[in-house]
């Protein structure tokens, strides 16, 4: 059973669809819809979100990857594991032991209390709060600020603050609502990372990164599932599609951008780019620097924690090389087998999918 109700799915049509200038015809697009409706509900989830109203969309049953068939795949993954992946702080611990490049956190909270190394602080105010981020700041390489994030639960770019060295050496500077944002929970805080240039050339206002999928089957083989390059659009700190950025699919094996970037259906209005609006840099043939390296990167990644089989990771590139910034154990297919245009032939999905039915069986 379909879980978007109809009227919702009417609004996305006259509000993005009927605007689309790559859109089929009308009727042909009702008739498909109707036709999938009635005859293969998967195609008529996808119908919509992963564009196969336009006309570039020439083999609609290349697209296989449902909600369902997403979970069956995420249920391979051993849930004690998956927890290490949860837990930022532990995944850095795991990873920095097993000699795994990661980006390292200066300190971390849980409500009031705020630890950095040996240090257990208790921060009952906005200013002391300062106090500690001038503190952990003098720590930092390069001196830039401060990236928070929660350290469980911070997907789509949710729950994160980005705190430049200017504001936090500035005694006017008012954290009072970063500080009651943050006793109320877990957070992990970083230094504000520097990107490799050539990813400044496609956008400069924050971090980039890479999602790069891999599964790990039967065999204890890691292979690459599938990639993509995240940007963010306008001045946004996180490239997160959900917080409305945009996804370029890359080559496999060769980390070259293809020739078209996708917003999120829903949160960037169904908007497709040639070149990416604030700098007009051309996606078709951009060629992401230390590529290869970001793969081994990840394959040596999991390989470490083989028992969860497939993971989404999260790549950054600092002038120096690649560097992980967190792996996820239910990792979204949905932008995936849009940017490859359908995962029907891709043979690392086929046989986790296969996996996952003998699994189940």
């Amino acid at each position: 059973m379909m879980r978007r109700k109809l009227l919702p799915r009417a609004k996305d049509f006259f509000k993005i669809i009927l605007k689309d200038k790559q859109r089929k015809s009308l009727p042909k697009i009702l008739f498909e819809f109707s036709k999938y409706c009635l005859t293969d509900q998967a195609l008529a989830e996808q119908y919509f979100s992963k564009y196969l109203y336009r006309k570039s969309a020439l083999n609609p049953n290349d697209y296989i990857v449902t909600r369902k068939i997403t979970a069956k795949c995420w249920d391979l993954n051993n849930k004690d594991y998956s927890l290490i992946l949860k837990n930022k702080k532990l995944s850095e611990l795991f990873f920095v032991k097993n000699n795994i490049r990661v980006v390292k956190s200066l300190a971390q909270n849980f409500g009031t209390i705020f630890i950095s190394g040996t240090d257990f602080l208790q921060l009952n105010s906005a200013g002391e709060f300062r106090d500690f981020l001038q503190k952990i700041m003098k720590e930092s390489v390069n001196g830039n600020g401060i990236f928070i994030k929660k350290n469980c639960d911070s997907c789509g770019g949710k729950n994160t603050f980005m705190i430049s060295a200017e504001q936090i050496l500035n005694t006017n500077s008012n954290f009072e609502s970063v500080y009651k944002n943050l006793i109320s929970s877990e957070y992990i805080f970083q230094e504000i990372l520097i990107q490799h240039n050539d990813l400044n050339k496609l956008n400069p206002t924050c971090i980039n990164t890479l999602r790069l999928d891999t599964f790990t089957n039967n065999k204890s083989e890691t292979k690459i599932l599938s990639g993509f390059l995240r940007l963010g659009l306008g001045n946004g700190i996180v490239d997160n599609v959900s917080s409305g950025g945009v996804y370029v699919a890359i080559k496999p094996g060769e980390g070259i951008l293809n020739c078209e970037g996708y917003s999120d259906f829903t949160h960037g209005k169904g908007r497709t780019y040639k070149n990416h609006p604030l700098t007009n840099q051309l996606f078709e043939g951009f060629k992401l620097p230390f590529y290869e390296e970001a793969e081994r990167l990840v394959i040596d990644a999991a390989q470490k924690i083989p028992q969860v089989k497939i993971i989404g990771w999260d790549v950054a590139f600092l002038p120096d090389g690649p560097v992980i910034i967190e792996g996820n154990g239910h990792p979204g297919l949905h932008f995936s087998e849009i940017g490859q245009k359908g995962f029907r032939n891709n043979p690392v999905f086929s046989e986790m999918y296969s996996e996952a039915m003998i699994t189940e069986s």
